[in-house]
């Protein structure tokens, strides 16, 4: 006797904490009457039932049943919670797929809107690296007093310039 009777206050305090979260409503319903097997519960009145059972349920569930009557009895209670679940897995269902055409639509307008370009030329990686540059060179100092006279640029001896303007790389 005290054992069944512990065991009824366990079940019934399971009862209380019970919550559907994410879980399936029929994986739900299936804890739920289980648990209210062990806690001797199924001989309960039916609001005493439902009143377990309506604390339980996810808010998705609970807002969906706002607009709704609810039945006297806890097997026709049961029979719109399973009708509304039905009915808001379909919703989601619906949403998704057309979440999901959407973004498709949606993505296949970008690439065609924004992404046409023009294909590059190919360059070959190995003949950029190759190709040589012109560098200055270190000059005598003869060479810098014959490119002071005659106004040359110091780095290429042109005329058109002098080293401060010129095209070739630095000597470093």
């Amino acid at each position: 006797m005290y054992n069944n009777l512990k065991l009824k206050k366990k079940a019934t305090h399971i009862l209380k904490a019970l919550k559907q979260k994410e879980k399936p409503f029929a994986k739900h319903l299936t804890i739920f009457e289980q648990t209210l097997l062990k806690a001797k519960g199924l001989k309960w009145d039916d609001t005493v039932k439902k009143t377990f059972f309506s604390n339980s349920l996810n808010i998705m569930l609970t807002q969906a049943l706002i607009a709704t009557s609810i039945f006297v009895s806890y097997d026709e209670y049961i029979t719109l919670l399973q009708q509304v679940s039905y009915n808001l897995k379909s919703i989601q269902k619906a949403v998704t797929q057309e979440c999901c055409t959407m973004i498709t639509i949606i993505t296949q307008q970008f690439y065609t809107d924004f992404m046409n370009w023009e294909p590059t030329e190919h360059v070959s990686v190995t003949a950029a690296k190759t190709e040589k540059k012109h560098k200055a060179q270190w000059v005598s100092e003869k060479k810098v007093t014959e490119c002071h006279t005659k106004q040359l640029c110091m780095q290429c001896e042109e005329s058109e310039h002098f080293i401060k303007e010129c095209k070739l790389l630095l000597i470093v």
